[in-house]
This record gives C-alpha cells, sequence and structure tokens, in this order.
C-alpha cells in the first residue's frame, strides 16, 4: 500500500527527486529513466532542480525521462521557499484524503483469483436460479436495457414503456459556440490512463479531435487532463465560445471550488482556472446522467483604465426580425454606457454583423466624449450643468428647427419670431430668478 501514498511538493527539501514517488502514475524516476541517472543526481532533492527564476531547470533532467513523464511534471508547481515543508496524500482518492473503502478495494484487486471466488460466491447463494442468473449477469455487465437491446435490434427506440424517457443524447450548442466532449480512460491491468475529446459545432458537424497517453495515473486525473488538453486547443486556435463537457463531477466541482490543500492536481486545476479567466465565454459541463448542469460562465474583465465592449445579435426567424445589443463596462465591472435597438431584416449572419457595427459605433461615441472631457481639462473655467426642459427651450428649438431643415442661416442676427419669443420670455425669467 506504500505505493498508493504520495508526495506533495512544498518546499521539496524531503522529497528525493529521482528516488520518492512524487509524480502522478510513475513510483520513482530511477525506474522510468531511459538512461542510467548519474550518481551525483540520485539522492539529490528537489529543491536543487530548480532555476535561478525559479521554475524547473529544463536543463538538467529532461535528456534522462520519457516525454509522457516531462509532460506532468510540467503540471506540477515548482518547490518554493515559503511553501512549508513537504506533504503526504492519498493517491487512490480524488481528495487526497485516505479511505478504508479505498484501501480495501485495492488490496482485493491485487488477488488475481478474487473474481473466481466472486462468481463461485454466485452459484453457491442460497437463493433461486433466477437470481442467480441475474447476478452473474449483472457482474459481466450484461443485463439487457433498452439500450442494449436496441444496439442488438430488438427494438426500433430506445425510450422507457414506463417513464417514456430516452438515453440521454448529445445536444448540439447555440449557434457560435463550440462544444468540446472530452472524457479520461483508464486500464486497471497496465495501471496506464490516456484521454481523448472531439469538438463539434451547432450543427454536429465534426471540427476535430484529439486523442493523448497520459502514462500510469488513475481514471480521476485522466479526466482533469482531458479538460487542460481541450482548453489548450481551443486557446491555440482562438475560439471565443467553448463549451465543454466532461462526464466527472468531481473534477468539475474542483474546477469550480478547488482542490482541497494538499491536493497532488492542485497545481493543474490552478492552471486550468488561469487559462479560463482569459476567455470572454467558457463554460463547463457535466454530461452525466440526467441534465448536464452548467458550472461556469466566466467574463474575463479588461485591463485596468480600460474598457470592454460586448455585443450580441438577436434574429427570429418567426417574423423575420432581428435586434443588436451594446453593452460597454470598465476594468470594475461596471456598466459605462450600452445601448439596444432593432434593425433591419437581415439574416443571423447579418444581425451579428450589424451589432459589431453598432459596437464601433459606440466605440466612436465614446471618442467623441473623451475629447469633451479632454478639451475641459484644458479650459479649467468651463463647467457642465444639467437644467430641465423648460429652462433650454431656446436650444431645444434650435435642435427641432435642424432637424426640420427650417433654420434660417442668419439666426443668430435676425431670429425668427418663435425664437425670438422664447428668448424674451428668458429674459423675464432670468429677473424673476428662473432657470
Amino acid at each position: 500500500m506504500y505505493s498508493s501514498v504520495i508526495n506533495i511538493i512544498n518546499n521539496g527539501a524531503r522529497i528525493k527527486f529521482c528516488r520518492d514517488y512524487w509524480v502522478h502514475g510513475f513510483p520513482t524516476l530511477e525506474s522510468v529513466a531511459l538512461a542510467p541517472i548519474p550518481q551525483d543526481m540520485i539522492n539529490m532533492a528537489t529543491n536543487q532542480f530548480i532555476s535561478i527564476s525559479g521554475e524547473w531547470n529544463w536543463s538538467s533532467f529532461p535528456h534522462l525521462l520519457p516525454q509522457d513523464v516531462l509532460n506532468t511534471i510540467a503540471c506540477i508547481e515548482p518547490p518554493r521557499v515559503d511553501q512549508g515543508p513537504d506533504q503526504y496524500a492519498w493517491d487512490l482518492e480524488p481528495s487526497g484524503n485516505f479511505t478504508v473503502k479505498s484501501a480495501y478495494l485495492k488490496l482485493i484487486s491485487l488477488d488475481s483469483t478474487n473474481m473466481l471466488h466472486i462468481w463461485k460466491k454466485i452459484w453457491k447463494c442460497q437463493t433461486t436460479q433466477r437470481i442467480r442468473f441475474f447476478l452473474w449477469s449483472m457482474a459481466h455487465d450484461s443485463i439487457m436495457t433498452q439500450s442494449q437491446r436496441m444496439r442488438r435490434h430488438f427494438i426500433t427506440s430506445d425510450v422507457c414503456s414506463r417513464t417514456n424517457n430516452a438515453t440521454p443524447k448529445w445536444k448540439a450548442p447555440n449557434e457560435g459556440w463550440i462544444k468540446f466532449n472530452v472524457d479520461g480512460s483508464h486500464c486497471p491491468h497496465t495501471d496506464s490512463s490516456s484521454c481523448g475529446g472531439i469538438a463539434r459545432d451547432n450543427n454536429g458537424t465534426w471540427i476535430l479531435g484529439f486523442a493523448h497517453r497520459i502514462g500510469r495515473s488513475n481514471s480521476f486525473q485522466a479526466e482533469a487532463w482531458a479538460v487542460w488538453s481541450a482548453l489548450r486547443i481551443a486557446k491555440d486556435r482562438n475560439w471565443p465560445k467553448v463549451i465543454i463537457e466532461t462526464d466527472s463531477f468531481v473534477v468539475m466541482q474542483m474546477i469550480q471550488q478547488g482542490c482541497p490543500n494538499p491536493h497532488p492536481l492542485d497545481f493543474l486545476f490552478r492552471k486550468i482556472r488561469s487559462l479560463m479567466n482569459t476567455w470572454n465565454s467558457i463554460v463547463i459541463n457535466h454530461s452525466g446522467k440526467g441534465n448536464g448542469k452548467q458550472v461556469i460562465v466566466r467574463l474575463a474583465p479588461p485591463l485596468k483604465g480600460k474598457l470592454k465592449i460586448n455585443c450580441d445579435g438577436a434574429y427570429a426567424d418567426l417574423g423575420k426580425v432581428a435586434g443588436v445589443g451594446v453593452l460597454v463596462r470598465n476594468w470594475k465591472g461596471h456598466v459605462v454606457d450600452g445601448f439596444s435597438r432593432r434593425v433591419k431584416d437581415c439574416s443571423p449572419l447579418m444581425t451579428e454583423a450589424l451589432a459589431i457595427e453598432a459596437a464601433v459605433e459606440c466605440v466612436e461615441n465614446l471618442a467623441i466624449i473623451s475629447n469633451i472631457d479632454l478639451a475641459k481639462r484644458r479650459l479649467p473655467d468651463v463647467s457642465f450643468n444639467f437644467v430641465g426642459r423648460c429652462c433650454n427651450k431656446a436650444t431645444n428649438w434650435l435642435a427641432k428647427a435642424a432637424l426640420g431643415r427650417i433654420c434660417p442661416v442668419d439666426w443668430v442676427c435676425a431670429p425668427p419670431s418663435s425664437l425670438a419669443c422664447i428668448l424674451a420670455s428668458d429674459k423675464l425669467g432670468d429677473r424673476a430668478g428662473i432657470g
């Protein structure tokens, strides 16, 4: 059972780089080395493999280890002096805490004749033959469920006759989004794991896929690596709106809430959350039984002193109507400007293009406001006040006259009679203390 206890690096002073178990899936680095490790490195602590900048010293050991081992080390945070002493964690539980159940399952898995004992117990148990056959079928995972009956062409639909519920199927994302379905797999016979995923658009069209061998690890680590691999691929391709679906609820929770301390994959989950913070729209879904549970939809704020403009279009095929919305926020998340309006009849793609055009228009308006602000700073004696419409009738008349193109060119020297009446009224109001 000693192999199930993994070392968690903090300051790296106690853990030996080559002879202790601290890299997931690899008992010791000495046992998987590609070449004999020099004697002066055998007993060196992990904190002796750090560069001056505090990162792993990649010039000292990569030539000695396989690539999958190096990939795993890259996701482990290097030791730091201020982190305190190194710790231990239980490698058989996602939480890193010891449980009797996981230890028991590990012990019985070491017995190669254990399955033979199970078959003997099933056929010798004191019950009816019908129940014994059911237990035997369940142990072989061959219960004739609706989905298996449909797969063997016994029926044409997998809908349950009692609940009218069909087997959950893949759900396409909304237009403009890309969905990444990921999964991890663990083989107990070889104690090795791998992960894979596929990306599809809103029409279900295949975009790409990936399959990576991780090495020796457990199923939980494989699920976490699958999410990390999908995030890196999506980021490299600059996809703006991404949904990642995983069937591991524990991985989903740790992405949302963080890992318990200490935890072997804490550094990997922090890298996942850090990468997610660079997106405008990123969603992690649980694709297990029932409805997928949405966990994270995160808006990345702009840099300090900057503004972020989000725009979107909405199109209703019924009635052929469309609308656009623009929202401007600062780095604190406060709304600075924005608007919502209907646009001319068009297609969904054209609606999105008009939304971008509206966002550009908003940028131009903000530039005008910025110019006014600069002018105000250059003229300290100029002030801006708000007055009601009743005290601003003259300029309101000018604005409406410009709208109707009825304002004469020489209105300053010879105001029209209607404007002259308003100006005379303003003079009386000024004497009376109005305005």
